[in-house]
């Protein structure tokens, strides 16, 4: 017998606009109870966030899209990921494994957040960047271009990590640093107060 589905589309619609097109998305409704990863409850016919077409969400595992949160284009939330309050996932981005955005997030282009990491308070993680493992990204941070947080690294507080720039291990990214280029931060490496890491692709 064919599993149930987690959610259904419901007839909530609303249009937002992005690069000056308009985009439909329909707000879906849980169709059983679920145990999000951050252990929110959502129960049965409880309305949640908004998707432009029902590949976005996943109808297997715990992963949910709450209320005010939008996923459209061919971005795809999965597994176990919870995705909520005012995030917005678009492009080709992927949110998976136990990940949680939240809080004014922005998660685009072909961005992959996967693992136990983190991105909130309207920190942006776009291009083909990688955010994983318990990699913690927030409060205005932006990480793009080919760069990679993971491990138990930090990025907050206006700090950009780009290029194909890596930060990992307990290294932590704050105060308007920049973190670009070939450069890797690890250990317990700390970038802050407008400093600029930029090592050069090794020969």
């Amino acid at each position: 017998m064919a599993a149930k589905q987690k959610f259904t589309l419901s007839e909530n619609t609303r249009t937002i606009w992005r690069n000056g097109k308009p985009i439909e998305l329909h707000q879906i409704q849980s169709c059983k109870f679920i145990t999000t990863t951050e252990g929110h409850e959502v129960y049965n016919g409880a309305l949640g966030g908004w998707v432009e077409k029902e590949s976005n969400l996943s109808q297997t595992g715990s992963s949910w899209i709450g209320e005010d949160a939008c996923v459209f284009g061919d971005a795809k939330v999965y597994e176990n990921a919870h995705v909520h309050g005012n995030v917005i996932v678009c492009d080709n981005a992927k949110v998976h494994g136990n990940a949680c955005i939240l809080h004014h997030a922005e998660i685009s282009g072909n961005a992959d957040i996967y693992g136990n990491a983190k991105v909130y308070c309207r920190a942006k993680v776009s291009g083909h960047a990688e955010v994983y493992e318990l990699a913690d990204v927030g409060t205005d941070a932006k990480v793009y271009g080919y760069a990679k947080v993971h491990g138990s690294a930090q990025v907050s507080d206006n700090a950009q990590v780009c290029g194909h720039a890596e930060v990992t291990d307990e290294a932590r990214v704050f105060d308007n640093a920049t973190v670009h280029k070939y450069s890797v931060l690890d250990g317990r490496l700390i970038a802050n107060k407008d400093l600029t890491f930029g090592k050069e692709k090794p020969t």
